[in-house]
């Protein structure tokens, strides 16, 4: 275990971590469950359950409504900021603050007191999310995400907003929600984070005295995992939308057999480092992009893995939208013949572990890392040493079955001031 931090197992097995930050003013901490967007099918019990996405959105949402009002204006009145993130196999919620820790600990753990939901607060909250799906959908950047992901899968729920739609969450309700809150919001399922000046035993004291309730033991879960065509639904989708310049995003998806935590983790590191290499700022493909004005500072590449599935996107604002997706395609293609450079290699390699090194200034940051790691299986930190250990050898092997062309599309977003709302619910 990494020094400096503790471990303990609280009230109905709740996972404890502590990281005590001495001379720090700010305390933090990250409540976790592991139940995240791409969770639509899984047996429970031997029975199998299918869900409407968007439904982990739908229970974040749900959690932070209380019946006097939102937890997130309670932990304002103790003059803490808090708020809530739902990621692919995760749902986070967190606080920060610098005065009465004691209090806003108390109400974080009040998530794991079994609610009830009612379908008066459902119906409410549907409409709060439905708004949220629109604005969200009418934004450029996040549009031209979403249509990418519709047209590159055909069965894998990646193809789904983390949001769900208007038609899917009008199949949420009271029971559903239920259902997933008992099922993944059990203290035994649950990792609590928490960085500050503090002692650890007082943290642990304090978990262990609040109430969380008789939840039972957790139920025996077994996830679904996608069996995904290799190629692309299609090859290109265009929409129009308010903006001042065109939209474009590359996809690429990944085929390979499914992968345990780690060989996710060491595989998304080694992504990171092809992805510096070949779209990076200091790149040759960058700078020549730049000098010929197809791109600014709008341009990005990144990548995201789980078990059974891997997606590289390269996003950028462009008047040449189909020029630059061929320029990228192109600079794959020379990859995979020639291979990368390895001087950006080693750059991105350094440039990697400083960011990670870096996160311990960030009491949240480290939170959400540490949680996302055991999770996966890892030890705390763990990461730090899988950076240390990918060589740019590593990086060469991964484009055997990384970023293949034949199974890549594009997704644009053209300038039409003239076009309203997308979003009809």
């Amino acid at each position: 275990m990494p020094r400096g931090l503790h471990q303990f197992l609280g009230a109905a097995g709740l996972s404890v971590w502590v990281l005590p930050t001495p001379g720090f003013a700010r305390f933090h901490a990250a409540l976790t469950f592991p139940f995240g967007a791409l969770d639509l099918r899984y047996r429970r019990d031997g029975r199998e359950v299918v869900l409407p996405s968007g439904i982990a959105h739908f229970l974040e949402h749900q959690v932070f409504t209380a019946e006097a009002g939102s937890v997130i204006a309670d932990f304002a009145r103790l003059g803490a900021s808090a708020n809530a993130f739902t990621g692919n196999d995760q749902t986070t919620f967190v606080f920060s603050t610098t005065e009465h820790f004691d209090e806003c600990l108390a109400l974080l753990l009040s998530f794991l007191r079994r609610p009830t939901f009612d379908g008066e607060s459902v119906e409410k909250e549907r409409a709060v999310i439905g708004q949220e799906i629109c604005m969200y959908r009418d934004m450029p950047e996040v549009r031209g995400a979403l249509n990418l992901r519709e047209v590159l899968y055909s069965e894998h729920s990646l193809k789904y907003d983390v949001a769900g739609s208007i038609d899917s969450i009008r199949s949420v309700d009271a029971a559903a929600l239920q259902e997933v809150y008992d099922t993944f919001y059990h203290p035994a399922r649950a990792i609590l984070f928490v960085a500050g000046d503090l002692e650890p035993s007082a943290v642990i004291r304090q978990v262990d005295a609040i109430p969380l309730g008789e939840r039972g033991k957790p139920f025996a879960i077994e996830r679904h995992r996608y069996h995904e065509p290799e190629g692309a639904r299609l090859p290109l989708v265009e929409v129009r939308l308010p903006t001042s310049l065109p939209l474009v995003h590359v996809g690429f998806k990944d085929s390979f057999p499914p992968m345990a935590g780690r060989e996710v983790v060491r595989r998304e590191l080694l992504a990171d480092l092809v992805h510096y290499s070949l779209f990076g700022r200091t790149s040759d493909f960058y700078w020549e992009l730049y000098e010929r004005g197809l791109t600014g500072n709008m341009f990005s590449a990144g990548y995201e893995a789980g078990p059974d599935y891997g997606l590289t996107v390269v996003a950028a604002e462009t008047p040449d939208p189909l020029g630059l997706a061929e320029q990228v395609l192109r600079a794959v293609e020379h990859a995979h013949a020639h291979g990368l450079d390895e001087a950006a290699l080693e750059r991105g390699k350094r440039r990697m572990l400083g960011s990670l090194v870096s996160m311990f200034n960030h009491g949240d940051s480290v939170g959400q890392t540490v949680s996302s790691q055991l999770l996966q299986d890892l030890e705390p930190l763990e990461i730090l040493d899988l950076a240390a250990s990918v060589t740019p050898e590593a990086a060469h092997r991964l484009l055997a079955d990384f970023m293949q062309v034949r199974h890549h599309a594009v997704s644009i977003v053209w300038p039409d001031a003239t076009t309203g709302s997308s979003c009809t619910g």
